[in-house]
């Protein structure tokens, strides 16, 4: 028994961490049927669920006759993984609206971000972000860019910001983003790296901040 648990291990280290069993955080093995001597057995290894980084993978020791006899689960850490955010110029109309569609996390930054920009300065930043508009009028004042107001400072960089959260929140909900990574940025990327990683200021105060 302890050979064929030993054996899953050694199988998933070997497939599912790239060899590197520091990366195997955690085991656990169910023994689930007789192993009988000179019996053949075969390992089937596969990842079933992420959590907070960490993948969760399943090694299911079958015999001859296909029944689990050892199914050993294992936690195996993500390899080096570091966040950096970019600063202003990376902006593009529709940036961060796959996320709005499909990620209810995502949906809740962008639509309390969008709830403060209509509050305090007088426009959508959903509508600036999905439509682009090439003109546009905030609280009297005309404001208008030819590739389209994105690509006015004012709005990329809230827009950057806010999708900065947005993604790292997606991250979390779907259980990818590591803990404990190095985060870095560059510019105003540095706003989005605090405001997305550690959130060491609410997305109210991120949003007035880069506006101003």
């Amino acid at each position: 028994g302890m050979w064929t648990s030993s054996l899953a291990v050694h199988r998933i280290a070997r497939l599912a961490a790239d060899g590197d069993a520091s990366r195997v955080t955690k085991i656990e093995s169910k023994f689930m049927a007789p192993v009988l001597p000179k019996a053949k057995l075969v390992v089937d290894v596969a990842v079933v669920g992420k959590r907070a980084g960490k993948s969760v993978v399943r090694a299911d020791v079958r015999d001859e006759a296909g029944v689990v006899v050892v199914q050993t689960t294992a936690e195996i850490a993500a390899p080096s993984t570091s966040y950096v955010f970019p600063g202003q110029g990376v902006q593009h109309a529709g940036m961060g609206m796959d996320a709005y569609e499909r990620s209810k996390a995502a949906r809740a930054v962008w639509d309390e971000a969008d709830a403060v920009c209509r509050a305090h300065h007088g426009f959508s930043l959903v509508d600036v972000v999905k439509n682009n508009p090439r003109e546009l009028y905030v609280r009297g004042e005309r404001l208008v860019h030819p590739d389209g107001v994105l690509f006015l400072t004012q709005l990329t960089q809230v827009s950057l910001a806010v999708m900065a959260v947005a993604d790292v929140a997606e991250l979390r909900e779907r259980g990818l983003f590591v803990d404990g990574g190095p985060f870095a940025g560059h510019s105003l990327g540095e706003y989005s790296a605090l405001a997305a990683v550690p959130a060491v200021m609410p997305l109210a105060g991120v949003v007035d901040i880069v506006y101003e």
